[in-house]
């Protein structure tokens, strides 16, 4: 995972980047456990796509363009575009399928 600022993540969008947005606040204790979650999806090697962290405490536009009603919350994006934004975080094995459904399907597109 990659902590990213807005302002890089805009640079990514705006190059037609692909891959997940971790967005989650430092305050936020539920966030805390789904970050060690995404850290073991990681450790698992499946993804090509990079998984960016990003601070929505230090991105208050974000969140209202994007309307993410709470954190944590996971947003794909395909060549630059929001494709799926979610709040699954039930377990490891919930994510790691969530995670694999999301990008599978929206790269055989």
């Amino acid at each position: 995972m990659i902590e990213t600022s807005i302002v890089e993540l805009n640079k990514r969008l705006q190059q037609n980047w692909t891959g997940w947005v971790y967005v989650s606040s430092p305050f936020c204790g539920t966030c805390q456990l789904a970050e060690q979650m995404l850290h073991v999806v990681e450790s698992l090697q499946e993804f090509t796509d990079p998984i960016l962290k990003l601070n929505l405490q230090l991105a208050p536009e974000f969140a209202m363009s994007n309307r993410i009603e709470s954190v944590p919350a996971m947003i794909y994006y395909k060549d630059g575009r929001k494709i799926r934004l979610s709040y699954q975080f039930k377990s490891v094995i919930d994510l790691q399928h969530h995670l694999k459904e999301v990008t599978t399907n929206v790269n055989s597109i």
